[in-house]
């Protein structure tokens, strides 16, 4: 996939919803508990930003 073609996405999803989080439950009508599920399953990030440096 082209990084243009992602990026386009990404900043269509954050014209729309605002951020992913808000997208995964509004748009994707996932419920608060099964996104904490999935979060806490997922590897963090360490750095600057913590776990949510590339989320806009």
């Amino acid at each position: 996939m082209r990084a243009d073609y992602l990026a386009a996405g990404l900043d269509r999803l954050h014209r729309d919803y605002g951020s992913i989080s808000r997208h995964v439950s509004a748009g994707l009508g996932v419920d608060a508990r099964t996104t904490a599920r999935i979060h806490a399953q997922l590897p963090q990030r360490s750095g600057p930003g913590g776990s949510r440096a590339n989320e806009r």
